[in-house]
């Protein structure tokens, strides 16, 4: 456990074990203290300056803390400004810490250790493989030599259903990405590079397209707009293809679950994938075309799904948008304030983490460059515009309805958005019980300068400030703060790791979400006809290259396998009894989500573990 540097009055302290008015500490602690006497007080007060372990910080808010107190807080603040300095003077325009990683927001041992274990198989099994590659920059001979690529370290489930259009459809609502299918309501909420006469050409009835918008069940996942000034990378001297299509899918409400027939629930299923085969210029593919053309499709799609994942959803929304909160906050609020304990296990490491991506995943040559689909400065591209656009007051509630996709009447089956409203309810009800504890009175709020000063750095959008966007400058009532401090915890723990743990099980087997193509897609696609040869030899040759697929394995599989801890497990961290009967009270509803969740899992096609609390980390550690 680390120890912070910590000021109490010893009145104060006196709750805590071990220590009396005749100072009884463990010879592990420092200490360093100077006693005064009160003359108009009964007792005597001795002010201390103590390396105190994390468990044992008792919660107070600034304002009422006695005089000299409150100086030392602000002193101890200071030196954590000069330590921690932020800025956006940096390539990447975004928010990052500028200065070395103070020693408190490194890895602990433990969980260096606990994490080379975790990863030992993966760097086995990548050795072993290795001398069986027969041609490293070559495509293997068929889908089936992607599947023996496992030897030290399981097969990910996904290769027993990828190739169907039902585990493709199921994908959007419970894979890797799961936030990227909008509602259409009508044909002018369709994207506006759509081709509708081509789409409508291909489909068999023309009136399909207006049926299913009636009906509610036509669904839009638009890739190309992202995507579309990305250019493209190169690896080895091997070009690299991003296709840059929109994917239309349609809830298929008579057909039945395949574990439970009798339910009927219905499915979700591809419509329709539009394609950019030139300058301008599209094409639109259904499952009416023949099965390899339609999975070379298909194919594309994913491809551009799995950039968008990596760069976005996960890298630029879940780590970068976040390093804010993890650099601002220590130096902001003292280790003894309420909301810096409630959010300490929330943004363990995260700053730690993003400056090992940087260093180790996005830089020339590391795995993003050479993996993905985009150059370097492309993929970055994207992560940078999704952590700017990303919004500290979008409640996951709020980001389900935006798409359309909020009402289980029209989308009955949705495990992310299902399992995930369970965990935004709980942490949202634990957040409001526990700052309930310590803000009795808006004016409690008003008065707490720390607070208000973590706000304002916060929402401060020049070069050396947090740069949040929608963050106020100042807090007014408990139910803003709750909102915002329930989205920060959602955000790192459920939020990044459903993103984050789904990787290896999709994307471990790349011709399932191929991180880039590696022929050109345009120029075939763009025929009018070819044979199923053809089509075969082109598949070949456009999934990742027998070392690179490698690559794909080893890189999520290493993400994925780790587990520091989970969401909840820190009660030792807590001292007040109030807030320690909160935490309470929240791990038992975490309790009763995991039982449910594991219920319906029996009842789904594919079980949905993502959002499992004994799954979910507190904080965006790896």
């Amino acid at each position: 456990m680390g120890c912070l540097s910590i000021f109490y009055c010893f009145s104060r302290c006196q709750h805590l074990e071990g220590y009396s008015n005749n100072i009884q500490v463990d010879a592990t602690l420092k200490l360093n203290y100077s006693a005064y006497s009160n003359k108009n007080s009964m007792e005597n007060k001795l002010v201390i300056s103590i390396d105190l372990p994390q468990d044992l910080i008792y919660p107070s808010l600034p304002q009422q803390e006695t005089p000299e107190n409150q100086t030392l807080r602000r002193a101890f603040l200071a030196k954590k400004k000069e330590v921690y300095l932020l800025s956006n003077a940096n390539p990447l325009n975004l928010p990052l810490l500028k200065t070395p990683l103070p020693s408190e927001d490194s890895f602990s041992n433990e969980y260096n250790l606990g994490r080379e274990a975790a990863t030992a198989p993966t760097i086995s099994n990548s050795s072993k493989v290795k001398s069986h590659l027969t041609d490293p920059f070559g495509p293997f001979l068929g889908l089936a030599d992607y599947e023996k690529m496992y030897i030290d370290i399981r097969q990910p489930e996904v290769v027993s259903n990828w190739y169907s259009d039902e585990g493709f459809g199921e994908q959007r609502l419970s894979g890797v990405n799961p936030v990227i299918i909008k509602r259409v309501d009508d044909k002018q909420s369709l994207p506006s590079t759509l081709d509708i006469s081509k789409l409508e050409e291909v489909l068999d009835n023309s009136a399909e397209l207006d049926k299913l918008i009636t009906a509610k069940h036509l669904y839009v996942a638009d890739l190309a707009s992202d995507l579309n000034q990305i250019p493209e990378g190169s690896v080895a001297g091997i070009q690299k293809y991003l296709p840059k299509p929109i994917g239309l899918f349609y809830w298929d409400e008579d057909g039945a679950q395949l574990k439970n027939p009798e339910q009927k629930e219905g499915r979700l299923l591809p419509l329709a994938i539009q394609i950019d085969v030139a300058d301008g210029q599209v094409k639109v593919f259904t499952p009416n075309n023949t099965k390899l053309l339609w999975t070379i499709a298909k194919m594309c799609f994913s491809i551009a799904d799995a950039n968008m994942h990596e760069m976005s959803t996960h890298l630029g929304r879940s780590h970068f948008a976040q390093e804010s909160f993890g650099a601002i906050t220590p130096c902001h609020l003292a280790p003894q304030h309420p909301i810096s304990i409630l959010l300490r296990p929330h943004l363990r490491f995260l700053v730690h983490n993003n400056q090992q991506g940087m260093e180790r995943l996005v830089q020339q040559g590391g795995p993003v460059d050479q993996l993905l689909g985009g150059t370097l400065q492309g993929s970055l591209k994207i992560s940078v515009a999704a952590a700017k656009n990303w919004s500290v007051i979008e409640t996951f509630p709020d980001l389900i309805k935006a798409r359309g996709v909020d009402s289980k009447a029209v989308l009955p089956h949705y495990p992310y958005r299902d399992d995930g409203v369970l965990l935004w309810e709980a942490i949202a009800n634990y957040v409001e019980e526990y700052l309930n504890i310590y803000y009795k009175s808006e004016q409690n709020i008003l008065d707490d300068y720390e607070l208000q000063n973590w706000a304002a750095t916060l929402s401060d959008m020049s070069p050396e400030g947090g740069n949040i966007r929608d963050m106020p400058s100042k807090f007014n009532n408990i139910e803003q703060l709750s909102k915002i401090i329930s989205v920060i915890i959602f955000t790192n723990s459920a939020g990044h790791s459903s993103v984050n743990y789904s990787q290896y099980p999709y994307l471990g087997f790349s011709p399932n979400l191929p991180l880039a193509g590696y022929s050109n897609y345009r120029e075939f696609l763009a025929k009018e006809d070819s044979n199923e040869e053809e089509q075969l030899t082109f598949m070949r040759k456009f999934l990742p290259p027998q070392a690179l697929a490698l690559g794909q394995i080893d890189i999520t599989s290493a993400l994925s396998e780790y587990h520091f801890d989970s969401l909840g497990d820190y009660t030792k961290e807590l001292t007040d009894p109030l807030a320690k009967h909160a935490l309470y009270n929240f791990t038992q509803s975490l309790n009763l989500i995991e039982q449910r969740i594991n219920i319906r899992n029996r009842k789904r096609v594919i079980p949905y573990i993502y959002m499992l609390p004994s799954e979910v980390l507190n904080s965006a550690s790896i």
